[in-house]
């Protein structure tokens, strides 16, 4: 998606019928060519690079002005937009199912009370496997760290017999969610799917080098993902390349796992697999034991045949 995004933006601009958006995307495409010329690049490196340069225009009170100000800060807030509606149009969803992983739901059936998940996808493919499969351990009110002050029940699982788990599965989202969004008012909760709320109401951390600690639900969100690596015995990491733009991560990876027990690297890019080694080392003793698999199918067939608890 990142290599892709701008390429997957225009497709998008092309079959629009809103006029308003499509005329924003040749907009930003101009000013994007304007600041870096035709080949530009992707989008984590674009976006870090414009998100730094407006820190550094408002800090260092100088710089851009008038009609060029407002162009570039128009631009850089229009393409954190444009990030919410391209991923809403790759996801794929039906009038009648929103989307789901099968692989998926064998994981989130397989958790424990007081396992956590640390997501870095905007997407909600997850959040809907915890609804569906996880039960009682499934609570939407304080699974994201944050209390939402509206839309939790749109999360929660239907009605049933029986106590909630006194310690559910965590659902952590340090970059943001598609269904978390803040009101005009300011009220920050859950919207009732990942499709329908305005696009400048989500909210998410787009890629950048520099994070926004100080807004919340973040601030948050990330101390509590902190506590959970810190806890850990046995992490999983699946999917995650830990590109340049996560410098955070790393840094919340090498300072706070302590002891481990147990390593799962899911990702064919053994570079990848690398990189993240090597910001657990301090976290690894001869007695870990470091798993690699290829993809989420070869891990779900490996829990059919081994009881890995990931806590």
């Amino acid at each position: 998606m990142d290599r892709d995004f701008f390429h997957h933006l225009a497709m998008l601009a092309a079959i629009s019928e809103d006029r308003d958006f499509r005329k924003d995307v040749a907009e930003l495409r101009t000013f994007l060519s304007g600041q870096y010329g035709h080949g530009v690049a992707g989008l984590e490196e674009i976006y870090a690079d414009l998100d730094l340069a407006r820190k550094f225009v408002a800090e260092t009170k100088s710089g851009l002005r008038g009609r060029q100000l407002e162009s570039f800060a128009r631009n850089v807030d229009a393409l954190k937009r444009m990030i919410v509606l391209v991923l809403r149009a790759e996801i794929p969803q039906s009038q009648y199912q929103f989307p789901r992983s099968y692989e998926l739901d064998v994981l989130a059936m397989r958790m424990h009370s007081g396992d956590s998940v640390v997501s870095f996808n905007y997407d909600c493919l997850i959040d809907r496997s915890l609804q569906r499969v996880a039960g009682k351990k499934w609570k939407p009110d304080s699974a994201y760290g944050f209390p939402p002050a509206f839309g939790a029940e749109s999360w929660a699982i239907p009605p049933s017999a029986g106590s909630f788990a006194k310690f559910g599965v965590q659902l952590l989202k340090p970059h943001g969610s598609l269904n978390w969004i803040r009101r005009p008012d300011g009220s920050l909760g859950l919207s009732a799917d990942e499709f329908s709320p305005d696009a400048s109401e989500v909210q998410i951390v787009p890629p950048s080098m520099s994070k926004d600690f100080e807004s919340e639900p973040f601030g948050d969100v990330w101390m509590k993902t902190r506590i959970a690596l810190r806890g850990a015995r046995a992490l999983m990491v699946i999917g995650y390349s830990l590109p340049q733009a996560d410098s955070y991560t790393k840094s919340a990876l090498r300072l706070e796992c302590q002891s481990l027990d147990l390593l799962v690297l899911v990702n064919p890019d053994e570079s990848a697999n690398e990189r993240l080694v090597e910001a657990v080392k301090s976290a690894l003793t001869p007695k870990t034991r470091v798993v690699r698999l290829k993809s989420l199918g070869e891990l779900v067939a490996t829990f059919q045949r081994v009881p890995f608890r990931a806590g």
